[in-house]
Order: structure tokens, then C-alpha cells, then sequence
């Protein structure tokens, strides 16, 4: 197994911060993260996004792309126009590859590395991502855009490891332009013991302007077995 076990000097940085999902009373206390995420400002005003959520779910039907809220099984692609953040777009098709736990060795892996995690459940979540159309987008990243759901479909815990070769993201390599482009997503998603069990990842939507998908004022895509 030391080919799936980098050891801790190949791991970039580990993060994992306690987010709203789900869980018993005594959770376990999370560390600081070790690296600073940016996170995407939520709208100033509540009502401007829910009207242009209502007017963006028929553009997407009309043009043969997700509508928000759509939930998709293993194997089961969705589609929908993402957003650099140059404001190049391109459409994009994301299927659930698999939804499993870490093996023994994985999770006692990650406890090394982040001992918050004792007494949580580590799943990893894969996707298959391809380019349907659009412009050129190679080197953007819409892995950001993915985050763990639980069997509700509900916002999980996530954790990021960047350098683990176990379970990477990538942004978009120059291949994805060119015809049959494909690139793979993986992220780990930690559930306590009593709580809801991680089932797949949510989309939200990215930097869309206007954004239907957006978690908090729209409807994110749910991949989820």
C-alpha cells in the first residue's frame, strides 16, 4: 500500500473545518485549517437571486442543460455551462463515478495527517468530468464547485488534501479542449458515527452570473448514488 500512502512531505496541505452538515451531539472538536480556501461571497440581496433562479430554470431546459435542483445516479451524466473565472464558458458533462469508503489504510492515513478526524466515517467521492462545447478552458477549475452531500442531499463534511494522489482534482489539462477531453474529480467527504452517510457531491454553480445552482439562494445538481 505505500504506493497509495505518500508520506506527509508529499502532501501539499490538509484542511478541514467543520461545515453545517449533519451529525450527533458530541461531534468531534475540527482543527484550523492549513490552508485558506477563498470562499464565494454569498449574494447581497436574496430577492434579485431568487428571481433570476426562476428565470434561468427555463433557459436550461431550452438549451438542453441541467435544470437546477436535477439529481443524477451513478453513471448518469448532467450537464450544464460552466464558468471560468475569465468568464470563458464552456459546457460541461459530470457523471458519479463511485461512492466508497477509504479502506483501512487511507483512513488511518488521513488521521495522521488531520487527528480531528478520529471517530468520522471517510468517504471518497469520484467524478468523470468531458467538454461538450464552448470555449477554451483548459487550466480553470470547476472541481471548486463540488462539495459532499449526505443521503439528504444536504451540505457535508468535506476535507481537502491537495498532493494525495489517492484522491485528486484537477483543473481542466489542455486535452479537454480537444475532442473526447476527460479529467477526474475526487473528494473526501468524513460522516460521524449516528449521523448521515455521505452519498455523493453537489455542483453549485461555480462563478455564474446569474447562478440557478448556487447552494444557498438556488438549486445545486446532486450526484448521488
Amino acid at each position: 500500500m505505500n504506493r497509495l500512502l505518500p508520506s506527509a512531505a508529499a502532501i501539499l496541505a490538509v484542511a478541514f473545518v467543520l461545515t453545517g452538515c449533519s451529525g450527533s451531539d458530541e461531534e468531534p472538536a475540527a482543527t484550523e485549517s492549513a490552508t485558506a480556501e477563498a470562499s464565494k461571497p454569498a449574494p447581497e440581496k436574496a430577492e434579485e437571486t431568487e428571481e433570476a433562479t426562476a428565470a434561468e430554470e427555463p433557459a436550461a431546459a431550452a438549451t438542453g442543460l441541467s435544470e437546477p435542483g436535477t439529481k443524477a445516479g451513478i453513471g448518469e451524466a448532467l450537464t450544464y455551462e460552466f464558468t471560468g473565472s475569465d468568464d470563458i464558458t464552456a459546457v460541461v458533462s459530470t457523471k458519479l463515478v463511485s461512492v466508497e469508503p477509504a479502506s483501512a489504510d487511507e483512513a488511518a492515513f488521513l488521521l495522521e495527517q488531520i487527528p480531528a478526524l478520529k471517530g468520522y466515517k471517510i468517504t471518497l467521492i469520484r467524478l468523470e468530468q468531458t467538454k461538450v462545447s464552448g470555449g477554451a478552458v483548459a487550466y480553470s477549475a470547476d472541481y471548486t464547485s463540488f462539495s459532499p452531500v449526505d443521503t439528504e442531499g444536504e451540505a457535508a463534511q468535506e476535507v481537502t488534501m491537495i498532493g494525495w494522489d489517492v484522491c485528486e482534482s484537477n483543473s481542466f489539462p489542455t486535452e479537454f479542449d480537444e475532442s473526447a477531453g476527460m479529467v477526474t474529480q475526487c473528494l473526501v467527504g468524513a460522516s460521524v458515527e449516528g449521523g448521515n452517510d455521505i452519498a455523493g457531491a453537489m455542483w453549485d454553480g461555480g462563478y455564474a452570473d446569474p447562478n440557478p445552482y448556487d447552494k444557498y439562494q438556488g438549486k445545486p445538481l446532486l450526484f448521488m448514488k
